[in-house]
């Protein structure tokens, strides 16, 4: 009967510590927010993950970037971004983060971006094109994307 009644507090004391190992406390769950609010941080961990995705060359983790049931076009601009990356052998990029600010409810950044795109043959010349760009940043339920960008044409020269 002895062994019966420990086996089942060793039991419920196993279980105990499993529930409260699965569940977060209260503490940990308000620390880390699901969505949070539009900053300079945000907007520089999109842009830096834009650079690293033009410069990787990936489309789809560049294009997952940017809100396409939001942005415009988007169809047109994801094909002009694939169209890009798809002609050049390697790519750099710099920018610089100038301001942010919330304009009648719409979350955007400045940001002075150089981008220069390597051909392939060494027959072609590199590209390279600097301009001022307007990012507008929207939240979803996936967390910040970028819901536009103006001028539009910034990549149809590559």
């Amino acid at each position: 009967m002895r062994f019966l009644l420990f086996s089942f507090v060793f039991l419920a004391a196993i279980l105990a510590v499993s529930q409260e190992r699965a569940q977060p406390s209260a503490a940990q769950a308000q620390s880390r927010p699901a969505n949070p609010p539009f900053s300079e941080g945000v907007a520089e961990g999109l842009l830096s993950e834009l650079r690293d995705g033009i410069v990787g060359q990936d489309r789809g983790a560049t294009l997952a970037l940017f809100d396409q049931e939001r942005m415009p076009d988007y169809s047109d601009f994801a094909e002009r971004i694939g169209l890009m990356l798809e002609r050049y052998d390697s790519f750099q990029v710099r920018y610089q983060l100038l301001q942010i600010a919330e304009e009648t409810g719409a979350n955007v950044a400045i940001v002075d971006l150089t981008l220069e795109a390597i051909p392939a043959s060494e027959t072609q010349l590199p590209v390279r094109r600097s301009a001022q760009l307007r990012f507008t940043f929207s939240q979803g339920k996936a967390g910040w994307k970028i819901s536009d960008l103006q001028p539009r044409d910034f990549f149809a020269q590559f």
